[in-house]
């Protein structure tokens, strides 16, 4: 197990001054009404070469404070949407404070003129081993319904028909809020993020490569960016959300932030309502050679509710400390409705027409604690991320199915399942200059407790519910990670390079308590990363990194119990399966906001599917299992342009190139498979507060060695308009309006299994969201200085 000696971390965290390094602060201000411009990009430039040095955006009262920044000459560049660039030249003495004043912008006055194509004002940059995109004041974010519809416009991030988030096409990244975790459980992040309005968002940074200072599972992240605010006195932003297709929907949320000199109070409370639909269609030929079509409909009738209190404390200018209480109430009613119907070979004859339906009522508690510090000793920056989630998830199902033609009860079972969660972490970050460079590292523990109780009751010839023992299911899982991690990163010139080393011990015990059966687990990992970035000239650079990280198979692929799909479609866990490991190489070349990105990597052990279909029973079961290898490619670039000051568009494409060696029954399957994916926004601001907005996307066909899949494709339109000096925002979107975005699987060797599945989320649907902020400043504003994490954005 790795340790940290604690001796070594008190060394470090002494106090040193042997690289002075200074804070820059001031604020930028209109030149003709002398009143504050809030949300400018600030970009801090050498003066010798122009290169960028460091960045950050104004908080609404247009101060910034630039931190480490060490003596010598520069030129502070200011932008903002409406003004002209300024630049402003200075020499950085060797003072611990320099204050450049205010920065006064010109009104950019110009005209509408003639369409001419030119680069927009930088709205995203490739720093090293971020992508950072400005949300703020960004026109191609304007009618944006929520979080989620802001993430499916940024490059290298897709979203799939199901909802679920991807990076580079293959990983489903974590989400950060401010540079700290969001631990929430999937289905509780979505809803997290459907409630965030874009214009809470100042910033969106994207590392599609991790490096060794992160958990070994995060192969990829998110990180949003949140608007800092140095304005005291009460603010809130109230949230509504109506959806409508075959079903409704609605969401509201208010959140409200209080500020005084040393305290900040925050409050959130979001209520969700209405239906949402799923609809699974499998068509396959049998052993007899009959034909089987089984469609599922599912409905998910929801009542939820969740909010989140929170304070921080500023104990002086180095000292801060925050917590948070964060609770969802998950209540729904789900409703299955499926109809299995069997004809002859020739499809001429109906055989068999059957009905089941289930009825499920899930719900789920969640209260998640986050106690953070961060703090300044000297030249040593320290942050302490303490969380403690609880969970409790509680279900009943009731399902039936009955013969159509003779409407006999066929089989009926009842459950009943509680599933308890419990994770505590705990982590120190801890960074200072050493050797011009910044040294960091820093240790990690968690401990992930789950409980699951499945108890199956089915109907018996005598009309009696008895417990199925076959499917009755108790299992318990045990997960212990100790992690520790060291890194460097240094500038020489117009290189940029950083190197680290990850250490991670994972104890872990799987007690299949139904089968008596205990699976322990101890191994370590160790994942270094190196990062290359080498400036070419101003707004130009070529970066180079690798990274290895590591996934640990999650409690559901672990339970060796049957999760249903259909009466005759179950996925089965494997309390034996092994973690993954992935190496990755990425190759980066950026001109202002355009880039094109390439990763190239291979992951072992790679966690999968295995199909295997029951000839007597007709069951088609899904195993979980360790697969050899997956080699991958992946090609990405973004090009933004603004073709007016009225029309600006943006187009990401990701060519994909994966092959996975896949040993089936008595065969070995290593089929390359190659596609694409593009999609597109054109935003058009009009006269009178107005936008319009026409998204596309197409993905082309794909596959993996076992299944193909069809293309699919969506086109969305949306339009905006601002009222009450942009206090009041009024969206209109609708989604898919061709119906195009499904996802359809065909087994490739039909010889074994010939069938074919379609996955539909009901995608089509309008909807309108109406934001309003609100709230007053009462007490005079004050400097806020901000943290090392704050400063990381980029631009």
């Amino acid at each position: 197990m790795p340790r940290i000696s604690m001796i070594a971390c008190l060394a470090f965290l002494l106090p040193c001054n042997i690289f002075a390094q200074v804070t820059l602060q001031g604020k930028v201000a209109d030149e003709r009404t002398k009143s504050e411009v809030g949300y400018v990009t600030i970009s801090l430039l050498k003066k010798e070469d122009s290169s960028l040095v460091k960045g950050q955006v104004s908080d609404s009262a247009g101060a910034f404070s630039l931190t480490n920044v060490a003596p010598g000459r520069y030129y502070v560049l200011a932008t903002v949407l409406g003004y002209e660039r300024k630049y402003t030249e200075f020499h950085i003495l060797s003072s611990a404070q320099s204050n450049l004043g205010t920065i006064f912008l010109v009104p950019n006055t110009q005209q509408l003129g003639t369409v001419s194509v030119s680069g927009s004002r930088p709205t995203q940059s490739l720093q090293a081993d971020k992508l950072t995109i400005s949300v703020a004041n960004n026109a191609l974010y304007n009618t944006s319904m929520n979080a989620f519809d802001v993430l499916t416009k940024i490059p290298g991030i897709t979203r799939g028909t199901d909802g679920a988030l991807q990076i580079s096409g293959r990983n489903t990244p974590t989400i950060f809020i401010d540079g700290k975790p969001l631990v929430l459980t999937p289905g509780e992040i979505e809803q997290y993020l459907s409630g965030l309005p874009p214009n809470s968002i100042q910033s969106i940074e994207v590392i599609a490569q991790p490096s060794a200072r992160y958990d070994g599972e995060y192969k990829g992240i998110i990180d949003i960016k949140l608007k800092r605010d140095a304005t005291l006195g009460l603010q809130g932003t109230a949230n509504i959300y109506l959806q409508q297709n075959a079903a409704s929907f609605a969401e509201g949320y208010t959140s409200l932030t209080y500020k005084t000199p040393k305290f900040v109070y925050t409050g959130r409370i979001g209520y969700t309502l209405g239906t949402t639909l799923y609809r699974y269609n499998a068509y396959q030929q049998l052993a007899n050679t009959n034909w089987m079509s089984t469609t599922n409909n599912v409905s998910y009738h929801n009542n939820n509710l969740n909010f989140l209190v929170g304070t921080e404390y500023t104990i002086n200018k180095n000292h801060q400390v925050e917590f948070s209480w964060r609770r969802n109430n998950t209540d729904r009613e789900t409703g299955a409705r499926s109809m299995l119907s069997t004809t002859n070979a020739a499809k001429t004859t109906l055989l068999d027409v059957s009905h089941s339906f289930n009825l499920a009522l899930p719900q789920n508690t969640n209260n998640t604690f986050n106690l953070n510090y961060t703090g300044h000793i000297g030249q040593t920056n320290i942050q302490f991320l303490g969380n403690r989630m609880q969970a409790t998830s509680k279900q009943t199902e009731d399902f039936q199915h009955y013969n159509d033609f003779t409407k006999a009860l066929l089989t009926q079972w009842k459950t009943k399942l509680q599933n308890d969660i419990s994770i505590t972490s705990a982590q120190v970050d801890v960074n200072r200059p050493l050797f011009q460079g910044t040294l960091r590292f820093g240790g990690r523990y968690a401990a992930n407790i789950t409980k699951n109780d499945l108890r199956y009751d089915t109907l018996n010839v005598e009309k009696n519910f008895v417990v199925d023992s076959g499917r009755t299911n108790r299992f318990n899982y045990n997960e212990y990670v100790h992690a520790g991690y060291v890194s460097y990163e240094r500038k020489l010139g117009k290189l940029q390079y950083s190197v680290g080393l990850r250490v991670e011990n994972t104890q872990s015990a799987a007690n299949a308590i139904t089968t008596k059966n205990i699976t322990e687990r101890n191994f370590t990992r160790l994942l270094p990363s190196i990062s290359l970035s080498y400036q070419l000239q101003a707004q130009q650079q070529v970066s180079f990194s690798y990274a290895a990280r590591m996934t640990r198979p999650v409690f559901a692929q672990l339970n060796p119990f049957r999760f249903y799909n259909s009466p005759l479609n179950f996925f089965v866990g494997n309390p034996y399966l092994q973690p993954s490991t992935t190496h990755t190489i990425n190759l980066s070349y950026a001109v202002k906001s355009w880039f094109v990105s390439m990763n190239i990597g291979k992951e072992f052990d790679v966690m999968g599917r295995y199909p295997l279909y029951d000839t007597v029973t007709n069951e088609l079961q899904y195993l979980g299992k360790n697969f050899p290898y997956t080699e991958f490619i992946t090609i990405e670039t973004s090009v933004p342009l603004r073709v007016t000051k009225w029309w600006r568009m943006q187009h990401n494409l990701q060519l994909n190139y994966k092959k996975e060696k896949f040993p089936y029954l008595d065969q070995v399957y290593a089929i390359p498979n190659y596609d694409f994916r593009l999609n597109g926004t054109q935003v058009f601001t009009l006269p009178k507060s107005f936008t319009f907005e026409l998204r596309y996307l197409y993905q082309s066909p794909y596959g993996n060695s076992l299944y193909r899949m069809q293309q699919y494709s969506s086109i969305d339109v949306a339009v905006s308009k601002s009222f009450l000096d942009n206090k009041l925002m009024v969206k209109l979107n609708y989604y898919d309006i061709f119906d195009n975005y499904q996802v359809t699987l065909t087994f490739r060797e039909q010889q074994i299994i010939n069938n074919r599945l379609t996955h539909y989320n009901a995608n089509r649907r309008a909807g309108i969201s109406i934001v309003y902020n609100f709230g007053k400043s009462t007490l005079k504003a004050k400097q806020r200085v901000r943290t090392e994490e704050e400063n990381r954005i980029g631009f």
